[in-house]
């Protein structure tokens, strides 16, 4: 499959549906816009720290698979490694994802999420390469 149609497909999962994440990625690069609603607030009514785990997993694991996925290869997370360092109130979160190394099995990945250009958090992955 080549990375286009797999984009596709996790466009129209079920969980980037159910979060409302916007994903676009290149080769090595990834970054994945979320409009925050209701539905991502915890209690305090600050963006609730899951779904920022989740834009940064998603933002690292697209960056990587862009390079994978044409050699029919995927990945799957073994490892997040996250630092919140702001409260997220804005009306936008944008995770911008790149990729550190890529090994025969082992892959680790870089992001960012921001908010009205603030940092929010940021964290590395680590990714399990699926045999072929």
């Amino acid at each position: 499959m080549d990375f286009e149609n797999f984009l596709r497909e996790v466009k129209s999962s079920g969980w980037y549906q159910l979060t409302g994440m916007e994903p676009k990625a290149e080769k090595g690069k990834a970054v994945v816009r979320v409009g925050v609603g209701e539905e991502h607030l915890q209690a305090y009514g600050t963006v609730h720290g899951g779904m920022i785990a989740t834009l940064i997993d998603s933002a690292t694991g697209l960056a990587v698979n862009s390079l994978l996925v044409g050699e029919g290869k995927r990945v799957v997370t073994v490892e997040l490694d996250i630092k919140f360092i702001n409260p997220a109130s804005s009306k936008e979160l944008i995770a911008e994802g790149k990729v550190i190394s890529v090994k025969s099995s082992i892959a680790t990945a870089y992001a960012e999420v921001r908010g009205e250009g603030e940092l929010i958090a940021f964290g590395t992955a680590t990714f399990y390469i699926l045999p072929s």
